[in-house]
């Protein structure tokens, strides 16, 4: 049976990407903090960036608008081909390679590229285990320039246990309606969710698709054991890229780390 990563970035990649769609003007903001954070680090215009995963390549394309390099890597064929297309209509083609593989086997993927910053966004770990997660860290310290910085961006387990939601029902547009059920394993912080989408028709709801998706959540102190973990040296830490305090009272945690020790092909 395929992992549910495929089943909802691959195989319903048209309805997920309706969450991708809505979130362009929010990743916008995102990227004049993200700019911040690598301007601070020594990551000015014309630095090269990678993003794993890059979706649809909403951060990808707007950090290449402010000047920077960009490689996207993502396994999901149709995200890609909407970020090209992205690119393409924001004249930054030029500025943004976007390629095809698994974060998982990043290293092998782009060999013996190069950068000075990586981004890790939008909740893009947790998608397997903690093992699986230092090891995608590792990969992308491997990349990464001797005192370049990696950003990783990923929801605060510690705000959602204190502010759990079992289920929610939102409406993504095109008449598409979509419902998540919850429930929050506390034996092993994974979050284990129904996703079921619909159509509407007239007054009636026409279902879709269900997938059924295990995330495991993390809170701060796990991200900043995992960073060490993987050679990078944990920096500084916000609850937002605004930089406010990380703090139960914060969805996200942005992790900053800096790799001290330089690239090293130890995997």
């Amino acid at each position: 049976m395929k992992h549910w990563t495929e089943q909802i970035f691959i195989d319903s990649s048209d309805l997920f990407m309706l969450d991708m769609e809505a979130g362009i003007e929010r990743a916008k903001q995102d990227c004049q903090g993200i700019r911040r954070i690598l301007e601070s680090n020594g990551v000015v215009e014309g630095s090269r960036i990678l993003d794993v995963p890059c979706g649809i390549g909403r951060h990808s394309v707007e950090l290449a608008a402010m000047g920077y390099c960009v490689v996207g890597v993502d396994f999901s064929e149709p995200f890609l081909g909407r970020a090209r297309s992205r690119a393409d209509e924001e004249g930054v083609a030029k500025q943004c390679a976007f390629v095809h593989g698994d974060m998982r086997e990043l290293a092998s993927v782009l060999k013996e590229d190069e950068f000075d910053a990586a981004l890790n966004l939008f909740t893009s770990i947790g998608y397997y285990d903690e093992k699986t997660d230092i090891k995608v860290f590792k990969q992308m310290r491997q990349l990464t320039k001797r005192d370049g910085c990696l950003i990783v961006d990923t929801f605060n387990r510690d705000w959602m246990v204190r502010n759990f939601r079992p289920v929610d029902v939102i409406d993504k547009g095109q008449k598409i309606c979509y419902k998540e059920t919850r429930r929050f394993n506390l034996e092993t912080s994974r979050m284990e969710s129904e996703h079921t989408y619909y159509r509407r028709r007239g007054d009636d709801l026409v279902h879709l698709k269900t997938v059924n998706t295990d995330h495991r959540v993390y809170s701060l102190h796990e991200i900043i054991n995992m960073l060490g973990e993987a050679g990078w040296t944990p920096q500084a830490f916000y609850g937002a890229f605004d930089q406010r305090p990380a703090s139960w009272d914060t969805n996200r945690i942005i992790a900053v780390a800096v790799n001290t020790k330089g690239p090293q092909p130890d995997l």
